[in-house]
């Protein structure tokens, strides 16, 4: 769709190096801020709930790690509200 002019696309660089070089494709030197993302877990309270529990605070950790909180007023720790990182209760 890019090469057609119908808009922008996301390829690794490795796979365009042709249509780089002719300048059918350019990079976009920009870094929009986008807005947050907000994910939420659920599970239900069933024997292997712990391991959904451990699946969900691994993943908050990743993503975590990768956050830019810098602009955000002291005192948030950005773990969510019961600072595991789930926002609302943990089901028990």
């Amino acid at each position: 769709m890019a090469l057609d002019s119908l808009g922008i696309a996301v390829i690794p660089p490795s796979i365009v190096t042709a249509e780089s070089a002719d300048g059918r494709l350019v990079d976009l030197d920009i870094f929009p801020k986008l807005p947050d993302l907000q994910f939420v877990a659920d599970w239900l309270g069933t024997p292997d709930r712990r391991t959904l529990e451990e699946v969900v605070e691994i993943a908050f950790l990743a993503v975590e790690a990768t956050v830019d909180r810098s602009d955000e007023p002291s005192g948030n720790d950005g773990r969510g509200i019961n600072g595991r990182g789930i926002n609302g209760p943990v089901h028990s």
